[in-house]
């Protein structure tokens, strides 16, 4: 091999090698612009959905209102809640007038459950 011809195959490989970094780095490019944008999405369908979706009121048997924001808790953790307020108004130690609310707040929030799984939500 001649020096020129040494020449000529070193400029054609630092050529080759120079083209596939340029082709990895438009491809990482790609995926991370496709990756931004799907996230993007997600976060604007999630927000979308909080939104439409309203706060449900509770009432106490008294007639005074509790406004309890639920829109943010999964149907797992809607359940949890209704569980425990449950449990604690089975609570020896917790007064009685308490133990009516506590029941009256479970036993709604497994209706507005119950509401939200018919509805699809």
């Amino acid at each position: 091999m001649t020096e020129q011809e040494r020449a000529e195959w070193e400029q054609r490989l630092a050529a080759a090698v120079a083209g596939t970094i340029r082709r990895r780095a438009q491809r990482r490019q790609e995926r991370a612009d496709r990756a931004a944008a799907r996230t993007a999405g997600l976060t604007h369908r999630h927000r979308d959905r909080l939104a439409h979706r309203k706060a449900t009121t509770m009432t106490n048997p008294d007639e005074q209102t509790l406004t309890v924001d639920v829109s943010g808790l999964r149907d797992a953790e809607l359940r949890d809640v209704s569980t425990l307020l449950a449990k604690c108004a089975g609570w020896h130690t917790v007064a009685e007038p308490v133990a009516v609310v506590l029941a009256a707040l479970a036993e709604q929030a497994g209706r507005i459950r119950g509401r939200r799984r018919q509805n699809g939500g």
